[in-house]
């Protein structure tokens, strides 16, 4: 599945899963009023979401994707931002480093191979309690 993720994105440039930022941005206005909000964004892939979302005045940016090719493309899009080869499941970063995970289909991933999306198995809410600790906010599209 790797391999087929980075073919994809060595060769899409753009696509936003859902929605792009014009179709949330009244959620991360409404969930997230502070510019200076200390934002990741988890499995980020090539949509332009932090791209809008740093136009939009949000800048303390961080973005997570699995995939070299997608972070090196968006890094080079978006140098103002942190970019960062990551697995959303296996968060490497110090409790308290984020104020906001913004995840807009992510979890859609996460849960493809789940028999039923409403009933999880543990794993999968363990993941989702890692990325989420005390006092953080989460706006999820999926």
């Amino acid at each position: 599945t790797t391999r087929l993720v980075e073919q994809r994105f060595a060769e899409e440039t753009e696509y936003d899963w859902l929605t792009g930022y014009d179709g949330i941005k009244h959620l991360i206005h409404e969930f997230v009023p502070d510019k200076k909000a200390r934002v990741l964004t988890v499995g980020c892939g090539n949509s332009d979401l932090s791209g809008k979302m740093y136009a939009d005045g949000y800048t303390d940016m961080t973005n997570i994707d699995y995939s070299e090719n997608v972070i090196k493309m968006m890094s080079e899009r978006h140098p103002e931002q942190k970019w960062v080869v990551m697995d959303m499941t296996k968060l490497d970063f110090p409790a308290g480093s984020f104020d906001v995970v913004i995840d807009k289909c992510a979890m859609d991933a996460l849960l493809v191979d789940e028999g039923d999306p409403w009933n999880p198995q543990q794993e999968i809410l363990d993941t989702v309690d890692q990325m989420m600790t005390r006092g953080v906010v989460g706006v999820s599209q999926g």
